[in-house]
């Protein structure tokens, strides 16, 4: 039995391999986009004082841009390498 699953585990590790880079492209995607999204609202700088909802808006943005950041390099410099190496 540990033959067997030593096999299933070989055939689906180049599946798993093309999964990852299909979801590392995907990260990738959303990155540039986000920096674009960033771009045209000044990077979460406000000019002058504005409301506070709008405030409130580009805080919430920027936590979710550090946030994305965050995940994207966890699971493509830590999580993937070591589900590669099991």
């Amino acid at each position: 039995m540990l033959i067997k699953k030593k096999k299933n585990r070989n055939v689906q590790k180049p599946q798993l391999i093309n999964h990852l880079k299909n979801i590392e492209n995907n990260h990738t995607k959303i990155y540039k986009l986000w920096k674009q999204i960033a771009k045209l609202i000044n990077n979460y700088k406000l000019y002058e004082n504005k409301d506070s909802n709008l405030k409130l808006l580009y805080y919430k943005l920027k936590h979710f841009d550090e946030k994305l950041h965050n995940h994207i390099y966890i699971e493509n410099n830590i999580l993937f390498p070591k589900v590669l190496a099991i």
